[in-house]
């Protein structure tokens, strides 16, 4: 079985529970809270619509900033034992009882607005209740029970129309499942769950509500991260993440085999070592400082200014690299585009030649880098091959 080693213990429990779809997201939230800041920035959308669970005592204000209800601790606990009344005097319903773990507080657009929602386990799946600003903003409509009424209807729908939505939420399962165990090097899904439905939403809209879901990946930083899409609505969605996830998943994987294996603490290009070294910085050093400003935020570099060219040293997929920026284009990935006209016999020319003839770079010139290949569309593109190095931890 995979070891994600993973120090909140979440990932090994979860690869272990076949019902993985019923987490609460007080099961999840130990794994979110221990993400990096980048990693919470990508995933900033999904996680949002999951939510953090509820403490079972606090007041929730539900709305936004400059408008919004307070629902206190009491009646969110006095509808939930309704509700639990209810479902005790209906069991042909087959609804679970709920309690403080069935609720979560989450936010529904990007307009960061507070909701809470209140899993239902119908069983056979789960049916998320939303209490929204727009459901309580009215007079009376805070109530217990204008809320209760409110969700007894949506569960009576929900059972009305129960094989329609199990039928859906059965293929979007096992078709998450397939495409889990297909891309294989730990990929597993942790979350699958219609978006909740407000106690004012369109009936109308009951089954085709889309649904939230995520994978766990090995993410740009090779630390497990929750991949996934805040709007499925169909099938093709989800197995469009086989050939989206695959390759990636497998060259991280490796990756950060090989840096285990080499006993180092990353890898280094050639271009990157080069400027580094014209530059006189400490590798380790700049390696680790690299790395601390991915881990923080996503797209930050490390930037330096080279006579007409900006540096930007940053860290991917466990690889600390080199990107150049100059008036007419761009190195990036053993790849140098630049916005020039050149006759086509000139550019035929260049196949086999110096990179550093073409751009007069420090690091080109120290590396000396070959051009593989030449191709011209709006401008021309370059490629060279590019050599990665261990880079040794320091010892004390």
């Amino acid at each position: 079985m995979f070891d994600y080693h993973d120090d909140t213990g979440f990932l090994n429990n979860i690869i272990r529970r076949s019902d993985w779809w019923k987490i609460h997201a007080s099961d999840i939230h130990p794994w979110v809270q221990s993400l990096t800041p980048a990693a919470k920035e990508w995933a900033s959308r999904n996680l949002r619509l999951i939510g953090t669970p509820w403490d079972g005592r606090s007041d929730v204000s539900v709305g936004f900033s400059d408008k919004s209800q307070i629902i206190s601790a009491e009646k969110i606990r006095d509808v939930l034992s309704r509700l639990n009344s209810y479902i005790n005097y209906n069991p042909e319903l087959q609804v679970q009882p709920v309690n403080a773990e069935n609720v979560r507080l989450y936010s529904e657009n990007y307009y960061l607005d507070n909701a809470i929602c209140i899993d239902i386990d119908m069983t056979d799946y789960i049916l998320p209740i939303g209490i929204t600003y727009a459901d309580i903003c009215r007079p009376n409509t805070h109530s217990e029970g204008f809320i209760l009424e409110n969700m007894i209807e949506l569960i009576q729908r929900a059972r009305s129309l129960h094989k329609k939505i199990v039928d859906k939420e059965t293929r979007f399962r096992r078709t998450l499942e397939e495409v889990s165990v297909n891309i294989g090097n730990g990929v597993l899904p942790v979350w699958l769950r219609r978006n909740a439905i407000s106690l004012s939403e369109d009936r109308s809209y009951f089954v085709e509500m889309p649904y939230v879901m995520v994978l766990v990946t090995l993410d740009q930083n090779l630390l497990w991260f929750p991949e996934g899409h805040d709007s499925v609505k169909n099938v093709k969605t989800i197995r469009s993440y086989y050939n989206y996830i695959r390759k990636t998943q497998c060259d991280r994987l490796d990756r950060l085999m090989n840096i285990a294996q080499s006993e180092s603490i990353g890898m280094v290009s050639d271009v990157a070592l080069a400027t580094i070294d014209h530059l006189g910085l400490d590798l380790v050093a700049t390696y680790e400082k690299a790395r601390e400003h991915a881990l923080e935020t996503k797209n930050d570099y490390l930037s330096f200014k080279l006579g007409a060219y900006e540096d930007r040293l940053y860290w991917r997929d466990g690889v600390l690299d080199l990107m150049i920026i100059f008036k007419t284009g761009i190195y990036h990935k053993g790849q140098l585009q630049m916005l020039v006209n050149m006759p086509e016999t000139v550019i035929a020319a260049l196949k086999g030649r110096r990179l550093a003839e073409v751009v007069d770079h420090p690091a080109f010139a120290k590396v000396g880098m070959t051009i593989k290949s030449v191709s011209a569309d709006q401008g021309i593109t370059l490629k060279h091959s590019v050599t990665l190095y261990p880079v040794e931890p320091r010892f004390a």
